[in-house]
């Protein structure tokens, strides 16, 4: 028996010495065995649970944690009570959360992975393996040896992160910020905007923010919760909690809770709309809302009639829930666009909603909403002319499917297909806007539409543009003149404006319609838009206009074109010839009052009778192009294919008697024009030229005029095609006579003048 006793007692001096051995070599390792358990004595002395034989027992203990008292809930509440020492923070178990029923505390006790609950295993392994049969227990949240993170906490509950482990299936975001994840409960985690009108500047009480975001505990309570349904809300469980922070209007009566779910173990449905809602006069319908557009949208059409604005209307003109009335209006649009949630879903057109500029709080589209009403100032603006502007113009363009989403959708002309721009920026850069504009603006109209050609209805024929642009001349075109010979000379001769992707891709050039024209603004009498500035009309000269990108400069930002323009990347000469070094896309302007221009009216003096017409550069330009079915390759310069030269006097004969002055007796004519480019012919003032329009005399005036017809030779866009254009200031024999076309015929000593003749006029 001795001997016994003698070995318990060896065995437990090794225990105690081996136990003391380890404390010893873990306080010198760093490890603080205490700190990692229950606290040393004297921290624990500090804290409200007290000594450990405040919980503990050494021998006999009922609770399987050495604790006097079973169970880990039964031993919180033996202080945690009315009577006990931790009194002020009492519980009961009738305190348990029954969602729906009773309760106004977490519960515990409880399994904690449920599926109507959407609550799972949680992924901290500190709260996991406290979770004994599965059950949630106080200790699951709660570490009553520590307080690193208070109250007694096992981790930390920043953003609410404790709630998050276990209902991690509602820890979601704002639907638009994750179309895919963010569905079937209230967004947590989000920064409460209190500049969106479509809440209140801050949540009033007792609802609550943390850290300025909307979190679980902005409207639950984990213990001691305000309501005791056991849903453990701060605020009784109706519509006034939503108004707490919302300021949605009721739409006939019906509430917040009558469509929405709070939390949706179906994830289906998007913006937490219920699976089935109980409609006023249809009893329980089913809802499917999985997308703000097409299928299973608000409105999709289909005969299913379960879309969440189809579900309870029975009296609506349109989109009722069954066979009868419209369901053709905007199927499958995002309804919320002109039907507003804020404003109880009242019908709002385009028209009362665009009147007003409005920031709608997101930043989506950049500014808010435009006031695009007034943006049409002109009787006869382009969507309406002479009739009042409404809604149904607007969607004559406009896709209304994705409406308040910052993207412009536009509805081809013919075929329907969608045309997408991300506002502002690339409404001016895009081929496609012009495209989209060509659509319309073609031979047959609008083919999508009842009147293809009056598409909104109004009388106003969209004209046809696109043959304009369908010439083929481009930058890359050669063909010879006085100053470079036979060899030619690249020029800028397009036909058109480079506002096709081929044409861009081509030469690098950039333009839209929408660089010239207003899609709102422009009208019958103001047809061009300021290009700097496209939602306002054009208030200076047309010579002007032009010239803000025609305008000088060393290359594509020397002066600079407006907004979405840029100039061509490949190597041009000037549009001038001999000698003209500076960069090749734009027309000098240093106009002269001898010739066209400005000031193109001729005051000479003794001649009180001199027109007095400025000429403008569409009088022999088209903006557009110069195509037509007989002149396929269109003409250089985007010369029009008919000028109206009757108001322009000829220079006349200048060959007969002492010239004294224009005698304004002869004026041009209107017809067909035709230049065409044959090798280094080119052919201005040949009867189906330009020049000869208005100079049908040109042959007469002076007598040193070249007969190859290339005008441009001597004439210089620069000078205002005027009779003094060489950049020394004379008439001097230019170049050196290189061309092979021209030959000096004849040298008058006593003019002191030069002939020169083409060979075909040898030849007469």
């Amino acid at each position: 028996m001795r001997k016994n006793a003698t070995n318990v007692i060896t065995l437990l001096t090794f225990i105690s010495t081996f136990f003391i051995a380890c404390l010893i070599y873990a306080e010198k390792n760093g490890f603080n065995f205490w700190k990692k358990s229950v606290k040393n004595q004297t921290e624990l002395n500090a804290l409200p649970h007290g000594t450990c034989n405040s919980c503990h027992i050494n021998h006999t203990a009922p609770g399987g944690e050495l604790t006097s008292v079973n169970g880990n809930a039964n031993l919180c509440i033996s202080c945690h009570n009315a009577a006990g020492s931790a009194s002020t923070l009492p519980f009961a178990n009738v305190d348990k959360a029954i969602p729906g029923i009773s309760g106004n505390s977490h519960s515990w006790d409880k399994i904690g992975v449920n599926a109507i609950f959407e609550t799972n295993t949680p992924s901290n392994s500190d709260m996991s393996s406290r979770m004994p049969g599965g059950n949630i227990i106080c200790s699951t949240c709660h570490n009553q040896h520590l307080q690193d993170f208070p109250p007694f906490l096992r981790a930390s509950n920043s953003g609410d992160a404790l709630c998050k482990e276990c209902h991690s299936a509602r820890d979601v975001g704002n639907y638009l910020t994750n179309t895919t994840s963010n569905k079937g409960s209230h967004p947590v985690g989000i920064t409460y905007n209190n500049t969106d009108s479509r809440f209140l500047i801050s949540p009033l009480s007792p609802m609550t923010l943390v850290n300025s975001k909307i979190e679980c505990s902005s409207c639950h309570s984990v213990h001691y919760a305000a309501t005791n349904d056991g849903n453990l809300l701060r605020a009784t469980n109706n519509d006034a909690l939503c108004a707490n922070c919302h300021t949605y209007g009721m739409h006939h009566g019906m509430s917040c809770s009558a469509c929405h779910q709070t939390h949706n173990p179906n994830k289906t449905n998007i913006f937490m709309v219920k699976d089935s809602i109980q409609t006023p006069s249809s009893g329980k319908v089913a809802v499917i809302l999985s997308s703000e557009t097409g299928s299973n949208s608000y409105a999709d059409g289909d005969a299913n009639y379960n879309g969440i604005c189809e579900a309870c209307h029975t009296t609506t003109a349109y989109h009722r829930n069954g066979s009868s009335g419209n369901h053709s209006h905007n199927t499958g649009a995002n309804c919320i666009g002109c039907h507003p949630h804020k404003d109880a879903f009242s019908a709002g057109d385009c028209i009362t909603c665009h009147a007003l500029a409005q920031d709608n709080g997101d930043g989506i589209p950049v500014g808010g909403r435009r006031a695009i009403i007034g943006e049409f100032p002109a009787s006869n603006a382009h969507a309406h002319y002479g009739a009042a502007i409404n809604a149904q113009s607007c969607q004559v363009c406009h896709d209304m499917s994705t409406h308040k989403s910052g993207i412009v959708k536009l509805i081809d002309a013919d075929n329907s297909s969608i045309y997408q721009f991300v506002k502002p920026e690339n409404l001016t850069t895009d081929p496609d806007v012009s495209n989209f504009c060509m659509s319309c603006h073609d031979a047959n109209g609008a083919t999508r539409l009842a009147t293809p050609l009056d598409p909104f209805g109004n009388g106003n024929i969209a004209p046809d543009v696109k043959l304009k642009f369908q010439g083929t001349l481009q930058w890359n075109e050669w063909y010879g003149d006085f100053c470079f010979g036979d060899e030619g000379t690249l020029r800028a001769v397009n036909s058109h404006h480079d506002i096709s992707n081929a044409d861009q891709t081509f030469s690098g050039a950039k333009i839209e319609c929408l660089n010239c024209h207003g899609a709102h603004i422009s009208s019958a009498t103001s047809k061009i838009a300021n290009p700097n500035s496209t939602n306002s009309v054009w208030a200076g000269t047309y010579n002007d206009f032009c010239l803000t990108c025609h305008s000088g400069g060393t290359g594509p930002t020397t002066p600079g074109f407006p907004t979405g323009v840029t100039g061509p990347t490949i190597a041009l000469r000037g549009l001038e010839s001999c000698g003209y070094t500076a960069a090749p896309w734009y027309v000098d302007y240093i106009w002269s009052n001898s010739a066209h221009g400005l000031n193109s009216k001729r005051p000479w003096t003794g001649y009180s009778g001199a027109p007095s017409y400025n000429m403008s550069c569409k009088d022999c330009h088209d903006p557009h192009g110069s195509y037509t079915p007989t002149n396929t390759a269109g003409n250089p310069y985007m010369i029009k294919d008919y000028v109206d030269g009757s108001l322009f006097v000829d220079d006349g004969d200048r060959n007969t008697g002492p010239w004294t002055g224009p005698p304004w007796t002869t004026f041009g004519l209107s017809r067909a024009v035709k230049i065409t480019i044959s090798g280094t012919d080119v052919n201005w003032g040949s009867p189906t030229g330009l020049c000869s329009v208005c100079h049908p005399n040109w042959e007469n005036a002076y007598d040193w005029h070249s007969y190859c017809g290339a005008c441009q030779t001597c004439h210089g866009h620069g000078q205002a095609f005027g009779e003094n254009d060489w950049g020394g200031g004379g008439n001097s024999i230019p170049c050196g006579g290189k061309s092979t076309q021209l030959k000096i015929i004849e040298l008058s000593k006593e003019k002191s003048k030069v002939k020169l003749h083409s060979k075909s006029l040898e030849k007469k």
